[in-house]
């Protein structure tokens, strides 16, 4: 599941999430094809985060991170009632904190239930300290995910800066938009 702020960033990062999902045919621990189900949320009021939780909570998803039988909330399911435990936010600043108090006070977030939650780079170090009580301990072991430039150590790096000077053409015009 992905939560977005429904700004161009969120949207953009929602649809690049949808289109991976689908080119690299993924599948959940069934066997089956991965449901990416997406929420958005206007910048304008925690309301909306509200909103998308309840929405998310209401998903009848396909998706699991596979727990132990007996657990989750649909213990008698194949799934072992782990689903809608793999969500992507995407926000920042407020929306953080809202997202986690929602989460929790929903039941989308709960200590019995495995969860995955990864943040998007708009979400800060900051925005998480800010996290107090159950919203503070529900993001312990969520992952952000940061974009970052070239590095050596990325070898489809090497490989285009390998060919860059044999591109002095291309290159000089892409380092005039620069």
């Amino acid at each position: 599941a992905v939560l977005y702020v429904s700004d161009s960033y969120g949207i953009g990062y929602a649809e690049a999430v949808l289109v991976a999902a689908e080119e690299h045919n993924l599948k959940n621990t069934t066997g089956e094809k991965l449901v990416v189900k997406t929420f958005p949320f206007g910048a304008e009021s925690d309301e909306q985060i509200q909103r998308a939780v309840e929405s998310l909570k209401n998903w009848e998803p396909t998706n699991n991170t596979g727990c132990a039988k007996g657990e989750g909330r649909n213990p008698d399911r194949r799934d072992y009632g782990c689903s809608v435990n793999n969500i992507l936010f995407v926000g920042f600043d407020q929306q953080v904190e809202a997202f986690y108090e929602e989460a929790v006070k929903q039941g989308v977030l709960v200590e019995t239930v495995p969860a995955l939650v990864l943040l998007s780079d708009g979400v800060s170090i900051i925005d998480l300290e800010r996290l107090t009580g159950v919203a503070r301990n529900a993001a312990n072991g969520a992952a952000r995910i940061l974009a970052v430039g070239g590095q050596n150590s990325n070898p489809l790096w090497r490989n285009f800066t390998s060919g860059w000077s044999a591109r002095a053409k291309y290159r000089d015009a892409i380092n005039e938009l620069l």
